[in-house]
């Protein structure tokens, strides 16, 4: 009896191994269904908007104001950006991601899920919910942001307190 309780209890923990890896027909078509294509696609604007304030903000208020470098260089950034975070250069880490991350039974059930009414409700609300928490967490970066900058300027000052006392 103990031997089989044993070998159960072997199986059970070797099951997850043994769960058929997805077909890439599969995650292609939960890829299609969640809409991730279009999804990637309506972030790009508000990844170029990020990244330029980003960028002006790295710049001084005499860079900032030669509107020729900043229109240059934002295009060039931009141009990057949309290059490196296209679709088709995503789409292989989806695969490869959700090939390593869900069984392929796992894969049907969230196909069956996003086909289903509150499936596609989901996927349709999806843009607006994100684009709603990106300017929640960006409102929420700001005050942390300052606190982070305080804490180095303060660290920086006691640092070079410091190595005053040493010289």
């Amino acid at each position: 009896m103990k031997k089989m309780l044993k070998m159960a209890i072997v199986l059970a923990a070797a099951l997850p191994a043994l769960a058929a890896e997805p077909s890439t027909a599969s995650l292609e078509k939960l890829l299609v269904v969640t809409n991730s294509e279009q999804l990637v696609r309506n972030m790009q604007p508000q990844m170029t908007e990020m990244l330029r304030r980003n960028m002006l903000q790295m710049m001084s208020d005499k860079e900032q104001a030669n509107a020729k470098l900043v229109k240059q260089l934002t295009e060039t950034l931009v141009q990057i950006m949309n290059e490196e975070v296209s679709w088709e250069k995503l789409k292989p880490f989806y695969l490869e991601v959700y090939s390593q991350s869900f069984s392929q039974e796992e894969i049907d059930g969230l196909i069956d899920f996003y086909q289903s009414p509150t499936g596609k409700a989901f996927v349709a609300k999806m843009p607006v919910v994100m684009e709603k928490t990106m300017s929640l967490l960006e409102k929420r970066m700001q005050p942390m942001a300052e606190r982070v900058a305080k804490a180095t300027e303060s660290a920086l000052q006691a640092a070079r307190k410091e190595q005053g006392k040493k010289q």
